[in-house]
């Protein structure tokens, strides 16, 4: 049996009621109460934060239904769960949505590589092509190795995204005495109009920027929509910058052009 008067409490982290009552008071810091207890804060506090986004997660699973995971399920999958429905309706309906979606797709996926274009194909590979797709335009010159760095990230991001159309020309010929300070530059095109630059590649790792680190950021515009999850410099070592990733945008892009546009190389 417990002495009289003691107070218990669980080792993981948790204050007594009396413990409590002076950290509301503001007489003590719960931070200092744990360490008496011999416990980290820091750790205590990730283990609060690993604890609720458990508990989020089991009420999210423990709230689907049926429906929303044919929403979601691939044309296997909805095959798998046909001995599990009655409404063979509801089964067609999805397998209907899921066959629209997959030609879509592919429909739109007509593009894939980087194309060379000149001077007079300017608005009509690029300003009208723009109002039913997005389209990427690298400004370059090839005595600048910044730019043989971006045309091979491009190749790539253009064989994996072969929604959005990617195309390059010669800086004199897009710009008059446009900088070659200022190369390699992206100019990014949405709804028949410019709607964000990309000036430089410091920002990106400049002549160590890879594919992702491109992709990382063409997805933070809303261009293509990645499945990374979080900024590929971080694990390269070269910490991160603050990207704000539009998630659920479509690759396509097609979105409202509510951005300003972007002329600097590092604040995205």
């Amino acid at each position: 049996m417990a002495e009289r008067g003691s107070v218990h409490y669980q080792s993981k982290g948790e204050t007594t009621e009396w413990e409590d009552i002076l950290i509301k008071k503001g007489i003590v810091e719960k931070d200092d109460v744990l360490r008496g207890k011999g416990i980290d804060p820091d750790e205590q506090r990730l283990e609060e934060a690993i604890g609720k986004a458990r508990e989020a997660e089991v009420e999210r699973l423990n709230a689907r239904t049926i429906e929303d995971d044919m929403a979601e399920a691939s044309l296997e999958e909805l095959d798998e769960l046909e001995d599990e429905l009655a409404d063979d309706g509801m089964l067609e309906k999805y397998r209907a949505q899921r066959v629209a979606e997959m030609k879509a797709k592919a429909a739109a996926a007509k593009f894939g590589e980087l194309f060379e274009i000149s001077k007079a194909d300017w608005v009509r590979e690029v300003t009208d092509a723009s109002k039913s797709v997005c389209v990427v335009a690298h400004l370059y010159e090839d005595g600048v190795v910044e730019c043989r760095v971006m045309e091979a990230a491009l190749r790539s991001i253009a064989r994996k995204f072969r929604e959005v159309k990617f195309v390059k020309i010669r800086s004199q010929q897009a710009v008059e005495n446009w900088p070659e300070a200022n190369l390699p530059t992206l100019f990014i095109y949405r709804d028949g109009a410019l709607a964000t630059q990309l000036i430089r590649i410091d920002a990106l790792g400049g002549k160590q920027m890879e594919a992702d680190d491109l992709e990382w950021y063409l997805a933070s515009q809303g261009i293509v929509e990645t499945e990374m999850d979080e900024n590929p410099a971080r694990a390269k070592g070269r910490g991160a910058n603050s990207i704000k990733m539009r998630r659920g945008v479509k690759s396509a892009g097609r979105r409202g052009s509510d951005d300003d546009d972007d002329d600097d190389d590092g604040d995205y």
